[in-house]
């Protein structure tokens, strides 16, 4: 599912993405890349971290799958 969708048209509120972020069950890495991911490019969230463009494509997918998997268990 969450390949079907281009990553860059995934703009939660800042408030949303506060409270998302703060989030207990996302790894580190994966909150890094999620928090860069929403203000810039991934090719410059890559940059700054310092990491493959396919790892930060992956860990934002897995982010990504981990807070969809947040508030399907909360409906």
């Amino acid at each position: 599912m969450l390949d079907d969708m281009p990553a860059k048209d995934i703009r939660p509120s800042t408030e949303l993405l506060r409270e998302l972020l703060s989030l207990d069950e996302l790894s580190a890495p994966n909150r890094a890349v999620l928090a860069l991911h929403f203000q810039e490019e991934l090719t410059l969230v890559a940059s700054i971290l310092e990491l493959p463009l396919g790892t930060v494509k992956s860990r934002l997918a897995y982010g990504l799958s981990a807070i969809l998997t947040l508030i399907l268990g909360h409906i």
